[in-house]
C-alpha cells in the first residue's frame, strides 16, 4: 500500500509527470521508517478499532459522528482550504509557479480528484461520489453573499 499513499500522488511535476527532487529525497529518507511504523500499527488504527465495535451501542453511534468529522475535517475541509488559498495567491501572481514546485497541485489537491476517505464504510455510495462537493457548493454560496 506504500506505493499508493496519498501524498505521492502531489509531488510530481506536471509537465513530466515524474516525481519531484522534494519527493525523491523524502522517499529516500523516511520510507523504510514510514513501513516499519505502518507495520507496527497494522490492526490497531481506529478504523480497525470502529470495526471490533458491537453494533447497535451508544458509544459506536458517537464514535461514527467522530470518526465521521475527522474524515471531512482531514480529506474535505482542509483540502479544499489549502486549494483556496492556493488558487487565491497564484490567482494573484500566475507568473510566480516556482511556489508549486511545477506540481500538479490543480489535479491534486481538490478532494473529488483524490477521494481520500479514511472510513468509506461510514459513508453512502452517492456520499462518496460526491465527496466534497458540499464545502465547494457552500464556499461559492459564501462568495456570492460577498459579492452583493
Amino acid at each position: 500500500m506504500f506505493e499508493h499513499i496519498y501524498w505521492k500522488e502531489g509531488a510530481i511535476v506536471a509537465k513530466t509527470k515524474e516525481k519531484t527532487l522534494t519527493l525523491r529525497q523524502f522517499e529516500k529518507k523516511y520510507s523504510d521508517e514510514l513501513i516499519r511504523l505502518a507495520q507496527r500499527v497494522q490492526g490497531r488504527t481506529l478504523r480497525s478499532i470502529y470495526r471490533k465495535l458491537a453494533e447497535g451501542s451508544a458509544e459506536l453511534d458517537e464514535l461514527k459522528n467522530a470518526l465521521r468529522t475527522l474524515d471531512l475535517q482531514v480529506n474535505v475541509n482542509w483540502p479544499l482550504q489549502h486549494y483556496k488559498t492556493a488558487v487565491a495567491y497564484l490567482a494573484a501572481r500566475p507568473n510566480d509557479i516556482r511556489s508549486t514546485g511545477g506540481t500538479n497541485w490543480q489535479q491534486y489537491l481538490p478532494p473529488r480528484f483524490q477521494k481520500r476517505i479514511f472510513f468509506p464504510e461510514l459513508w453512502t455510495e452517492k456520499e462518496q461520489e460526491e465527496w466534497g462537493k458540499s464545502w465547494v457548493e457552500d464556499t461559492l454560496s459564501e462568495l456570492r453573499g460577498q459579492q452583493q
